[in-house]
């Protein structure tokens, strides 16, 4: 039996065997629906077959979740005088477990083996469509377009509305591939992109 980072388990018959996973809790909206739900019908009625469904018929062409109950148990002892616990985040009066929410458990974005993802293949990726019209949700391209049409990597100066609005989509490869792309050096340095 393997232990520690070399375990791995599958959420299901279908899945692929993954040691990384994530939790998410139904406050803000409606996680069951987005995620469990509409990923699944999308993967399951996507009208063609991609390339990872070519190299592993389980792999999924979005995250894959299913529906949990989150209990959560804040461990640390550490109290001040007046008996809280300081290192708490939700609970500082105890250390029991406690029902924190439903939600859903299904693979990390950072699972590339499991998903519709080849980190060679710059065609081949997921995309996730709810925000994104916001700053944090819209996928950076690095490239922006001044008011006399030409373009520029730097969007120094440029306040998140105006950088939304100048934002070059689609752009070309060798625009991705340029050294002052920080959009893609920022992801390259995460390990997403090589070089």
């Amino acid at each position: 039996m393997l232990t520690g980072a070399d375990a791995k388990m599958n959420l299901s018959d279908t899945s692929i065997e993954n040691n990384w996973f994530n939790i998410k809790v139904n406050i803000a909206s409606s996680e069951n629906a987005n995620n469990a739900l509409l990923q699944k019908r999308y993967n399951d009625y996507l009208p063609y077959t991609t390339p990872a469904k070519r190299r592993d018929s389980r792999a999924k062409n979005s995250m894959e979740f299913y529906n949990c109950v989150i209990f959560i148990r804040e461990s640390d002892t550490t109290q001040n005088s007046e008996g809280i616990y300081t290192a708490h985040r939700e609970f500082p009066l105890d250390t029991d477990w406690h029902f924190y929410g439903i939600g859903n458990i299904g693979d990390s974005k950072k699972t590339d083996n499991t998903r519709v993802n080849d980190p060679t293949d710059i065609k081949e990726f997921c995309v996730e469509v709810s925000d994104n019209n916001l700053p944090n949700s819209m996928f950076q391209t690095g490239v922006y377009k001044l008011d006399d049409g030409s373009i520029t990597f730097d969007p120094t100066g440029m306040s998140d509305a105006e950088k939304m609005e100048r934002m070059v989509y689609p752009i070309t490869e060798e625009q991705w591939n340029d050294e002052r792309n920080l959009a893609r050096k920022a992801i390259s340095l995460e390990g997403y992109v090589s070089g």
